[in-house]
Parts: C-alpha cells; structure tokens; sequence
C-alpha cells in the first residue's frame, strides 16, 4: 500500500492488508505512539449571525483552531513535534495563516507544530 487508502476499494486481494494496518494504527494507539483526533461541524446549525459577523467560514476557522489548540497543542506539543493535516476546504483563512496564528498561540512549549 503506497496511496491513498480507500475503504471502498477494499477487495478479497486486499482485505488482510487492510487488518494488518487497523491492527498496526490500534497498537500505536495503544502504545500511545500516535494519537487521532477529529471533530465534525455541522454548519447549517450554528448561529453565525450571533457569533461570527455571519460569517460561516470564521465560524469553521474557529472550530479548527478550538480543535488544533485543545487536543493537539494543550495536550502534546510541550512533548513531541505535532503534525496536523486538515482537510481540504474551501476557505479565506489559509492554512499557513492559521498554522502562524497557533504557532505564537503555543507560546513556549519544546516541541514544534506543522499544519499541512
């Protein structure tokens, strides 16, 4: 497996490949080696005109900085370096903005922060 994985293109051919790296990302989570956080926004509820200027994009920029910030910088960038990927949007904050902003956010941890 050398791209990106596909739950919808798992095949009889592949299914134990598939096991094999469940089982690995489980016992690296146990060991506690890596660690996965994730959160889902559902947009069409919040009250972006009480909060956000009505602004639905600064709402999920929000969201993501609220989500980097407690459960990646708070809990581990004193300890080790965090690697962040997000995922693709649409958006008018970009990524390196937002990585600038957590980064002076982080303040004196030991361990560095990317965004990607």
């Amino acid at each position: 497996m050398f791209a990106e994985l596909k739950w919808s293109k798992v095949s009889n051919q592949k299914v134990d490949a598939y096991r094999d790296l469940i089982n690995l990302y489980f016992e690296m989570v146990d060991g506690g080696i890596i660690a996965f956080h994730c959160a889902t926004f559902d947009n069409s509820k919040w009250k972006h005109h009480l909060y956000n200027d009505g602004d639905r994009d600064l709402g999920l920029s929000k969201n993501y900085y609220q989500l980097v910030l407690h459960q990646f910088i708070a809990r581990y960038c004193e300890q080790a370096s965090c690697f962040v990927c997000l995922d693709r949007r649409h958006s008018t904050t970009k990524i390196p903005d937002l990585q600038k902003i957590l980064t002076m956010v982080r303040g004196k941890t030991t361990g560095s922060l990317l965004v990607h």
